[in-house]
């Protein structure tokens, strides 16, 4: 699986979210691999508990909305990008 498909939807659109949780997962496990190794005491430093909550957050925020778009979709809503437009009135031809 290439990098790019990951990142694109069903639709093929880049998701942000997907990405940002990437960046931070990448800098969480960096951050963590270089303190422990650093570290004078033998053994694996615990990462912290807030660095955890955003990757948590992040996570539950993609989970509903994917939950979100799924049920959209099962409704037979369109989303907002595939809405058509109505037109509301009366027409009337003219005689040219």
């Amino acid at each position: 699986m290439k990098i790019l498909q990951f990142l694109q939807d069903e639709k093929g659109m880049f998701s942000s979210t997907r990405l940002v949780f990437i960046i931070w997962g990448i800098g969480v496990f960096v951050v963590w691999a270089i303190v422990s190794i650093r570290s004078t005491t033998p053994g694996l430093v615990q990462i912290d508990t807030n660095m955890m909550l955003v990757l948590l957050s992040l996570m539950t925020g993609k989970a509903v909305q994917k939950f979100g778009e799924s049920k959209g979709e099962s409704k037979g809503e369109k989303p907002p990008d595939e809405a058509k437009p109505t037109v509301t009135g009366t027409v009337t031809p003219t005689k040219g």
